[in-house]
């Protein structure tokens, strides 16, 4: 029986025994794994403490694994497995399988910490431990970890965090392919849908406004508790309208948009930004700047943008450095951008 219906599993797996439903991978003696496989279930047994290149063998995972992959963990515990067998060798070689690539054996003594540590350096948040899978019966002692690979987040999921949000009609304007689930209602365009920035199987086919956040819309004053309006003032011909029409629909919100200094980040590679936006310790007031685009050709490098993207969210881990730029912006990413809460109103500040 298939306990884990509609996943592409891999099994990595430093014993003898094969598992029926797994597309298997002995990831201790294949050093090119099939690039083909993009598997959201992994299953990691009697082999990865013996690795002499753990770091190695995480990056090619990366490259195995879509971004939200399960990963379950068998992790032998040291000085318990060595007792376990009777210590030796030829005792362990019996026990585990054949030696890694042929040569001595490798048994590194990971205690939990650590273990985390370095998952989380290449992207996998530790979500606790779990009872068993059926089919495994491990006999030796170990810890059971259970991973989960990071997604890219959508800004509410790390914007909102610590802000009330109330109860009643809720507003969630341009949400392109990531809607907000706690809005009630959203607000988009046509010339949105015309020019596919939205997948139509994203958006709710319910509750939905069409019109310009720019002008006036058919929506009532104050019709909304909350709005949401994320990455949408950056595309905007005229943010100072937008925000008088934003603050005639609804109560009070939360508006966000990339500071000037994520953009650099990546270079300036969204070319359809008509704005540069900067922090303020006013938190009603958002700050913007015309982009200055005859003054960004000078320097604008395709090639710059796409080594500043893959540096930070590209699925390349095979150096501390690429590991450490993405780890750095998953957990900075609130910082780059400039996140208005407002009540009543608030103001655009158009630079000159």
């Amino acid at each position: 029986m298939d306990y884990f219906p509609n996943k592409t599993k891999l099994l990595i797996d430093g014993g003898n025994e094969s598992k029926p439903y797994y597309a298997e991978w002995n990831a201790l003696l294949v050093p090119q794994p099939p690039a083909a496989i993009q598997a959201d279930h992994v299953v990691i047994n009697r082999c990865f403490e013996r690795m002499k290149e753990p770091h190695d063998f995480l990056s090619k995972l990366s490259n195995l694994t879509v971004p939200g992959a399960e990963l379950y963990l068998f992790s032998m515990n040291h000085d318990e497995v060595c007792q376990y067998v009777g210590g030796g060798r030829d005792h362990i070689a019996k026990a585990f399988g054949p030696f890694y690539q042929g040569q001595s054996l490798w048994l590194q003594n990971w205690g939990a910490d650590k273990l985390i540590e370095l998952f989380a350096e290449f992207g996998w948040r530790y979500e606790g431990t779990f009872d068993n899978i059926p089919g495994f019966d491990v006999e030796y002692p170990h810890t059971r970890f259970k991973f989960r690979k990071a997604v890219g987040q959508a800004p509410w999921q790390y914007a909102l965090d610590g802000i009330k949000i109330p109860e009643g009609r809720i507003l969630d304007v341009g949400p392109g392919n990531f809607p907000w689930p706690k809005a009630t209602h959203y607000l988009e365009t046509y010339d949105r849908l015309k020019m596919g920035a939205y997948r139509e199987d994203t958006l709710p086919k319910e509750n939905v406004f069409w019109g310009d956040i720019q002008g006036h819309t058919e929506i009532p004053d104050k019709f909304f508790d909350f709005a949401l309006c994320s990455h949408v003032f950056e595309h905007l011909e005229n943010p100072e309208g937008a925000a008088k029409e934003l603050t005639r629909i609804a109560k009070r919100g939360v508006v966000i948009v990339p500071s000037l200094y994520k953009e650099a980040l990546t270079f300036w590679d969204e070319d359809d930004h008509k704005w540069e936006c900067f922090p303020q310790e006013n938190d009603g007031q958002l700050v913007m700047k015309w982009r200055n685009k005859n003054f960004l050709k000078r320097f604008k490098d395709q090639h710059m943008q796409s080594a500043m993207n893959r540096m930070f969210h590209g699925h390349d881990m095979s150096t501390t450095d690429l590991r450490k730029a993405k780890q750095w912006f998953r957990a900075n990413e609130k910082y780059l951008d400039v996140i208005i809460q407002w009540e009543g109103t608030f103001e655009v500040n158009v630079l000159e």
